[in-house]
């Protein structure tokens, strides 16, 4: 041995269990750190990569004449422009179809206009246009047709269709869309303007500049951003979701860094108590307190060498593996995700492990290097037997008898090594607890989100009048058709009592109402009426945030208000305000009327008087109060407030019940959805229907959904395994470390079987003790992460109460099976052995 260093490769050589172990959970702490960088580095690219793939620009500035586009198009800030002209109206020559031609310029069709093509080009040329699957399947036309198109004032154009496009929305009472190329520009007419700029920072005041050269007066939608692409950037018109991001992801790292640190020093806080008589023999022949701190120092550099490449590797070929096998190339909406490599990732990580490395070891080694020779070599600087009788445990002697006692006067009698056993296993909990919740709430944000519009598309009629009985049967035989939802849905002047108004809406919301007051009451003109029946009603359940869904009340004399809006205060807090301050079971009284439709001359301002003067009032029950529209998921905005009524009390105070809303979900999916879009357009005419498909978004959802729980559980089997390292780790040395205690207490009788029973209830108690406050602890920090993530979502997060419980269960099992492995070593060892101390 050249120095005193080289006894760090030998301790790890003789100690190879130990060794791993600590090794394992910087692994694991390096794999956790860098495979989350990466993802969310990826992510964010591939989140920017697949928004310019659907829509390439960053500002829209909208109804601009082409001088002002030059000054725009030709400004020193601008990278790359694309333009669009709005479409004018004609008409087919030899048919009464109504097509708007818009137009763009090359940028538009390579940047701004991302429909997949499914034949042909896209146009190249004047004259040359595009049309999407449905417009050709609706005039029956094909690449290479050419059309006439003449407008109002009977002037004729010739089109060519040269491409034909996917189609992603469709409306059946608006026009049919062509879309043509241009590269001449009209000074008569305006012009949308799509650019991205050549700064990555300042974005906003950069556009604002570039509007005000170009002497365009900013007005309420002169200009539109790009949101998500700037958010991803970090150029968001709102700080709200930038700020939750960057809170949330240091609340993770953080976190992260802390359970390490845990893991890791207390393998090295074990490891140097362990050999405290080793130093004091060390110190005693001349080594240095500053050798003994190099010998733990160097230590835990030789283990970080080997963890942290091993850890770096290992996290991205998990990472590149799983997406493959599990996700492909399709994550959340995108079309071509892929794991990246960044350098930068390598960098921070071997930064934050080192850190924690370092900061890990810093007391340990501090331990090994202020110990005197003479209490080392005795080693009674950990283990002081106190005053047992201080300590007495009666409930615990009661329940488990001189066993439990003894463990629990042994866990007492070591205050300094029981607080970091319990803040060890605290921490397992608490890792778990706020990672799965934190999973959990992201998983609930895109279902709130995303998830709660099933339907596949809506059926109306141009001019709002109930559908026929036979009208209704005739759409549900169809065999594109799964399930049919009925709805008589009415914009309402709604009189409500002034008492029941909540008179800090207006500000706190900041919105001031312009509602007429008549008397006593206020006429809310932005109310909706959903009237439907038990299948339709049901649909608000899930909604309720106050009363119970109930069917039958519904059903005989009771309705369910829906009133409910998000507010985002000044400091970040948020708020559900509402319009009125009605409770379950307060009655609505509202002046008799014959029909409450606002534009129904018996909704008429008069008429509502008239009802007041006479007395005459309908009151009705609230059944429960809904903050959400039940069929968008969505909080309301204005004064808008929403009643859901079923068509039993309708038809009880109104008459006969009509649908003039249908919703329908596919029987399949794209070729139910393109038969739809042929049925309905041939029969709109006659029937006057106006259809619309609500889009393939909600069909991601499920795919999303698998997508988020493979990375909830990815992250909780890292997190667990961490997790059960440290607690393992924690338990077993503690109990190896006092193997002259457990040997002198079999010197004085103690059996066999008590002596087991004393060591598991023991590894039992800090578990229990562990999970009341982990619990706790991870109860609070969860809900300081929700709340820093609240500028992202509008949702209400339902706590998960039986992983949370589970977890606590788990925690109290494995420190009960930790205790195992060190049983089975102690009762291999004689006596004589055990109070010699000596391995």
């Amino acid at each position: 041995m050249k120095n005193y260093s080289e006894i760090s490769n030998r301790y790890m050589q003789e100690n190879k269990k130990r060794s791993a172990l600590t090794i394992l959970g910087i692994i694991l702490a390096t794999v956790l750190i860098f495979a989350v960088g990466t993802f969310l580095l990826s992510f964010r690219d591939s989140m920017i990569a697949s928004e310019r793939a659907q829509a390439d620009y960053e500002f829209k500035i909208k109804n601009i004449n082409s001088e002002q586009m030059d000054k725009i198009i030709n400004n020193a800030e601008i990278k790359d422009s694309s333009i669009y002209e709005s479409g004018d109206q004609y008409s087919i020559s030899g048919s009464d179809k109504i097509v708007s031609l818009e137009k763009g310029n090359k940028d538009y069709f390579d940047k701004i206009y991302t429909n997949k093509i499914l034949d042909g080009r896209e146009p190249e040329k004047q004259g040359e246009v595009i049309v999407d699957v449905n417009v050709k399947n609706i005039l029956k036309v094909k690449v290479g047709d050419k059309i006439t198109l003449a407008n109002k004032d009977g002037r004729t154009t010739n089109i060519n269709i040269v491409g034909v496009s996917e189609q992603k929305l469709y409306i059946s009472d608006g026009p049919l869309v062509f879309t043509g190329y241009t590269d001449s520009f009209d000074s008569s007419k305006n012009y949308n303007v799509y650019v991205n700029l050549k700064s990555s920072k300042n974005k906003q005041d950069i556009i604002n500049k570039v509007i005000k050269d170009a002497s365009i007066e900013l007005k309420d939608g002169t200009l539109a951003n790009n949101n998500e692409l700037l958010y991803l950037t970090g150029n968001g018109a709102s700080e709200g979701i930038t700020s939750s991001l960057y809170k949330m992801a240091a609340f993770v790292i953080v976190v992260i860094m802390i359970c390490t640190i845990t893991v890791i020093y207390n393998s090295f806080n074990i490891s140097v108590i362990e050999r405290i008589k080793y130093f004091g023999v060390l110190k005693a022949i001349g080594a240095t307190p500053k050798q003994i701190k190099r010998i733990i120092l160097k230590e835990g550099a030789i283990m970080g060498v080997i963890a942290l490449p091993l850890g770096c590797l290992i996290g991205y070929f998990s990472l590149v593996i799983g997406v493959k096998l599990f996700i492909g190339d399709s994550l959340m909406f995108m079309d071509n995700f892929k794991v990246q490599f960044y350098p930068s990732i390598i960098a921070v990580t071997v930064a934050l492990v080192s850190l924690t490395i370092w900061i890990s070891i810093l007391g340990p080694a501090r331990k090994a290097r202020k110990v005197s020779a003479v209490e080392a070599m005795r080693n009674k600087n950990e283990i002081k037997l106190g005053k047992l009788k201080r300590r007495r445990g009666r409930l615990i002697e009661k329940i488990f008898g001189i066993e439990g006692s003894l463990a629990y006067k042994n866990i007492r009698r070591t205050p300094v090594r029981f607080i970091i056993t319990v803040i060890a296993l605290t921490i397992s909990i608490i890792m778990f607890n706020v990672f799965y919740g934190f999973l959990d709430y992201a998983k609930q944000s895109v279902n709130q989100m995303y998830g709660d519009i099933f339907f596949d598309s809506q059926l109306g009629k141009v001019n709002q009048e109930g559908f026929t009985q036979n009208e209704v049967n005739e759409i549900k035989e169809k065999e594109f058709i799964k399930d049919t939802y009925e709805f008589n849905m009415q914009d309402t002047r709604m009189p409500i009592s002034k008492d029941s108004l909540n008179k800090d809406f207006e500000e706190k919301t900041e919105f001031k109402s312009m509602n007429k007051e008549i008397d006593n009451f206020s006429i809310l003109n932005n109310t909706s009426t959903y009237i439907c029946g038990d299948k339709e009603i049901k649909l608000a359940e899930k909604y309720i945030s106050e009363g119970k869904f109930d069917l039958e009340k519904l059903e005989s004399d009771g309705i369910i208000l829906i009133d409910g809006r998000s507010v985002t205060h000044k400091d970040g807090t948020k708020e559900i305000v509402r319009v009125t301050n009605y409770k379950v079971g307060d009655k609505i009284k509202v002046p008799k009327l014959k029909n409450y439709n606002n534009k129904n001359p018996e909704a008429s301002d008069e008429k509502i008087n008239e009802a007041i003067k006479n007395n005459q009032y309908y009151e009705v029950p609230i059944v429960a109060i809904l903050e959400k529209d039940p069929l968008e998921g969505q909080f309301l905005y204005g004064d808008k407030i929403e009643f859901m009524m079923h068509k039993d009390i309708y038809t009880k105070y109104f008459g006969e019940f009509s649908p003039n809303k249908l919703f329908f979900t596919f029987n399949g999916d794209k070729e139910a959805r393109e038969n739809a879009v042929k049925y309905f357009d041939e029969v709109k005419d006659s029937k006057g229907y106006n259809y619309a498909d609500i889009g393939n978004e909600m069909k991601k959802v499920e795919q999303l959904y698998g997508q988020i729980e493979f990375f909830v559980y990815c992250f909780i089997i890292i997190v667990t395994v961490i997790s059960v390292v440290n607690i393992f780790n924690t338990i077993s040395t503690n109990l190896l470390l006092r193997k002259k205690e457990f040997s002198t207490l079999r010197a004085i009788g103690m059996k066999e079987n008590q002596l087991r029973k004393s060591v598991m209830l023991e590894g039992t108690l800090y578990g229990i003790i562990a999970s009341i406050v982990g619990g706790i602890v991870s109860a609070l920090l969860l809900g300081l992460l929700i709340k820093l993530g609240g500028g992202i979502a509008d949702i209400k997060y339902n706590f998960a109460v039986i992983p949370f419980a589970a977890s606590i269960v788990v925690a109290i099992a494995v420190t009960y099976l930790s205790t195992l492995v060190p049983l089975r070593r102690l009762k291999k060892l004689t006596i004589v052995e055990g109070i010699s101390d000596d391995e």
